[in-house]
């Protein structure tokens, strides 16, 4: 998701990720989130170079472009991205004041 998702949509995909994981799992869910989303890169090289020299170069650029064009609008049309709000979690308190 890193590289896919850069710009504006990764900072606000990290804002949403700071704002509603607890602190304490924060550096799991990132570390996950990284690694799962760099994964496809290496095959989306070979794919692309292999499509590249079948069909040529101008037609892998519009198909590539469109795909990220798509995956970045997907999200919009979830009901549930649409209503995140990037409101602060209520600190965790161990032993609740007197």
């Amino acid at each position: 998701m890193g590289a896919a998702v850069a710009g504006p949509g990764g900072v606000a995909r990290r804002s949403v990720v700071q704002t509603h994981v607890p602190q304490r799992q924060l550096g799991r869910v990132v570390g996950h989130i990284e690694t799962i989303g760099s994964l496809p890169i290496p095959l989306a090289y070979l794919a692309a170079g292999h499509a590249a020299d079948s069909v040529g170069t101008r037609p892998v650029m519009v198909v590539c472009a469109a795909t990220m064009l798509a995956v970045a609008i997907a999200p919009l049309l979830l009901p549930d991205v649409r209503r995140l709000r990037l409101t602060p979690e209520p600190p965790v308190v161990a032993h609740p004041p007197p």
